[in-house]
């Protein structure tokens, strides 16, 4: 007998045995992972309780004068599957709800699914940056005498601003420390400064006035340059399973426009945007590559890039991922992966980019993984692509595509 568990079918006999304790344990290192990201940073005023995300809270003195409300681990009952429960799929997890009775939820699920959503509720990366905007302005704080107040005085805010400014940042960077400034200001239900007059003024005249940092030097990798590192492989690699992992990776990212993200995974396995075999279409004269999500598609629904055959074979991208593709071990999961399966990290992806550049004579400083995506769109324009065909093609949502073109 089964019950469902969101996309999956879950056999109820399972409850005790060991493959029960092993998502246990899984479920129990991902709770307390996510509760040490966004949560950790929920400032508490005096008289203004905090949101409090769980059914428990314990208290820390990050800030030295007002506590931070931080949810603690949640009960086992509400993490470790029990005997005879039913679980709810919600999306790729499952928490379990304590009560037999489907149609009645207690209080304590409530206050779970609650946690869960305020949690999903932004992107891992954005989790980071707000959490890091909030370390910044502490340090802020604690250096210059201003005390631990909130909501956050105007005073605060404007003279960090000033400060950012003479530390040079560019106004990218205030406009998204100030974003998460604001963040913490409006999920405590308090007042929130960083939409005041001045506030704003103040960092558009940062843009105004251009500020140091302001330009993109990361350089494009045009065709030519893709041409000569896509030689250099067979020379750098130790065999020719490598080659032919790196000639694809290189030849996608370039034909592509992709990011990173969308064809490698992090130091830490993340995989959120990352390619699949299973989401690879080879046909005589195209590749078809569905990509299920992305950084300007949060929600998934879902793009499929249509990439051409090219007469030039050295640089064929259909060409050179059919080859890729006939070697490749029939593991699911990340496209681009080793021959033991293990799957190509951002670091090894950018380390062999810094040494093919190194073995052709060309000096590195300029080029990051990125390039390949500011080498495409530049070369797009070169050859009388329009604007919102670049635009299109490049999955960009806004004008931003434009300082990508080099010309």
């Amino acid at each position: 007998m089964y019950r469902r568990s969101g996309r999956k079918r879950v056999p109820t006999s399972r409850a005790n045995n060991g493959g029960a304790a092993a998502a246990a344990k899984k479920s129990k290192q991902q709770q307390e992972e996510a509760t040490a990201n966004i949560a950790d940073r929920l400032p508490r005023t005096s008289g203004t309780p905090p949101v409090q995300l769980g059914s428990n809270t314990v208290t820390t003195n990050v800030l030295p004068h007002s506590p931070i409300m931080i949810p603690a681990t949640l009960p086992a009952e509400t993490i470790y599957p029990a005997p005879g429960t039913t679980f709810y799929g919600l999306g790729p997890e499952c928490r379990q709800f304590s009560s037999s009775n489907p149609t009645r939820i207690p209080v304590d699920d409530f206050r779970t699914e609650m946690n869960h959503l305020l949690i999903n509720s932004l992107a891992p990366s954005t989790q980071k940056a707000y959490l890091h905007s909030m370390d910044i302005f502490v340090k802020f704080r604690e250096n210059h005498g201003f005390s631990d107040v909130w909501p956050i005085p105007l005073d605060d805010l404007t003279s960090f601003i000033v400060y950012m400014f003479r530390k040079k940042l560019s106004h990218s960077t205030v406009s998204g420390y100030i974003s998460g400034l604001s963040y913490f200001n409006k999920i405590n239900n308090l007042e929130d400064n960083t939409q005041k007059f001045v506030v704003r003024k103040l960092i558009e005249g940062i843009k105004r006035l251009g500020g140091p940092n302001q330009k993109d030097t990361r350089l494009p990798i045009t065709r030519d340059i893709l041409e000569k590192l896509l030689r250099s492989l067979a020379v750098i690699c130790k065999n020719g399973y490598e080659t032919k992992l790196f000639m694809a990776s290189f030849s996608l990212a370039f034909h592509g426009f992709m990011r990173v993200g969308e064809i490698t995974v992090d130091c830490k396995n993340k995989q959120m945007h990352t390619v699949k075999f299973e989401n690879i279409k080879l046909c005589d004269a195209r590749l078809e590559v569905l990509l299920t999500s992305s950084k300007t598609d949060q929600f998934g629904s879902g793009t499929t890039i249509v990439i051409s055959k090219q007469k030039n074979k050295n640089v064929c991208p259909v060409q050179i991922m059919a080859n890729f593709i006939k070697v490749r071990p029939p593991y699911l999961g990340p496209l681009f992966c080793h021959f033991d399966g293990s799957p190509l990290t951002r670091y090894q992806f950018s380390a062999l980019l810094k040494r093919s550049l190194s073995v052709i004579g060309i000096e590195n400083n300029g080029f990051k993984s990125h390039s390949f995506r500011i080498g495409m769109a530049t070369t797009c324009a070169l050859e009388g692509i329009s604007d919102e065909q670049i635009k299109e093609m490049g999955r960009w949502k806004s004008q931003a595509f434009l300082r990508y073109i080099r010309i």
